[in-house]
Order: structure tokens, then C-alpha cells, then sequence
């Protein structure tokens, strides 16, 4: 984590809009390649696509919720039976 914390340090040095975008899209990156940095940490997000695919499928075969307190009520739902 040294890489992302040495970009915030550096953060002064970029000045003017061109060196914002250009800090702000390093930080993006840094943050994108994670894998590469950390040990063990997969460069895919398969297993988190799986674990919410049950509750996809379950939404698109019901018809998904009919408005927003419904769709607030099943992720609150889904969340407590998960966790």
C-alpha cells in the first residue's frame, strides 16, 4: 500500500486541472490494480458476481420490485439472511 499512500503524499505537487485529472486517474488506477499489490487477491470478480447471482435470478423471475420501498425492503432482507 505504499504506492497509493506515496500518490496521496504527492498530491501538492500536481497543480492545475491537467495534473488533478492526471493524479486523481493514477489514484483510479492504483485502486483498479489492487491485485497486483496484495497477495492472493484475484483479479476477478467472479466469486462476488455468484454470490449476489441467486438474489438477480430471484428479482428477475418475480418481476423485481414494484417501487422503491419494495426494493429497499428485499435488499434489507436479502443482507440479513446472508450475513
Amino acid at each position: 500500500m505504499h504506492l497509493l499512500r506515496d500518490l496521496h503524499a504527492r498530491k501538492e505537487a500536481h497543480t492545475g486541472a491537467a495534473g488533478v485529472v492526471a493524479w486523481a486517474q493514477a489514484v483510479r488506477v492504483v485502486h483498479v490494480f489492487q491485485f497486483v499489490l496484495i497477495a492472493g487477491l484475484s483479479a476477478a470478480n467472479n466469486l462476488a458476481e455468484r454470490s449476489i447471482r441467486p438474489l438477480v435470478v430471484i428479482r428477475k423471475i418475480s418481476g423485481g420490485s414494484r417501487n422503491a420501498e419494495g426494493t429497499k425492503t428485499r435488499m434489507a432482507l436479502a443482507s440479513l439472511f446472508e450475513t
